[in-house]
């Protein structure tokens, strides 16, 4: 791991590692410098949110772990898990279209709205799924 700080860690290839949600207390990290970027962490049972300069970049109710988040021109990955099934929504791009996967199976086609926003309702255990999200 290149830097970490609280429950926030980072890769050299700019990955991130985030989340708790078998927290009943809120974890708050503010102000995580990584490269040019400052990063805001909430997380807990009921949600887990991290902030990019300011603009949410991903949201889960209740709440998750991410690990190895990486954000690309065209494409988001990352592995998540959780105790339940939960509300994940991203910030991409808006007014486009993403091909969502889990686990390697296509859940199909989603449109951001005009903020950029992509909601989707996943099941989650305890063991990571890898979940993609490609522009389309």
């Amino acid at each position: 791991m290149a830097e970490a700080e609280g429950n926030i860690t980072a890769k050299k290839n700019g990955a991130l590692s985030f989340g708790d949600y078998s927290s009943t207390e809120k974890i708050i990290v503010d102000g995580f410098a990584f490269g040019k970027d400052s990063y805001d962490l909430e997380t807990h049972a009921e949600t887990t949110r991290l902030v990019k300069n300011g603009a949410t970049i991903v949201e889960t109710a209740p709440g998750a772990a991410f690990k190895d988040l990486l954000v690309k021109k065209a494409k988001v990955s990352f592995k998540i898990k959780g105790s339940e099934g939960t509300r994940l929504t991203l910030r991409l791009e808006s007014d486009s279209l993403y091909r969502i996967t889990i686990e390697d199976h296509d859940i199909g086609n989603f449109k951001t709205n005009g903020a950029g926003n992509l909601s989707v309702g996943i099941d989650l255990d305890d063991e990571f799924k890898t979940i993609e999200a490609i522009k389309k």
